[in-house]
């Protein structure tokens, strides 16, 4: 392999390197700025080696959405709390307690 190509592969590398180690912090930056408040439904808890992890749903315009939730341990199945979701895609959601 000549030099350049490894260059360039090398570059490739840290170029993806660089956008999935900020694609999660640009969501979040949209979510701050335009996310849309909504209340959410706890339907599960989940866990790992670090905790609950509990899993929520919510509806708009009558689809079913989900996602987790690391900054609300503390509820149970059945609870609701307040979540933030962009209009063009609902499926980028966070909890409004991970921005507090």
């Amino acid at each position: 392999m000549s030099k350049q190509w490894s260059k360039l592969v090398l570059l490739g590398n840290i170029i993806a390197l660089v956008y999935f180690c900020t694609e999660n912090d640009i969501e979040h930056y949209h979510l701050r700025k335009e996310g849309i408040i909504t209340r959410a439904y706890i339907y599960k808890i989940g866990s790992s080696g670090k905790g609950p992890i509990p899993r929520y749903r919510f509806y708009i315009k009558g689809v079913e959405y989900k996602g987790f939730t690391i900054s609300d341990t503390k509820v149970k199945v059945g609870d609701t709390i307040t979540i933030r979701y962009l209009e063009k895609d609902p499926n980028v959601n966070e909890s409004e307690t991970y921005f507090k």
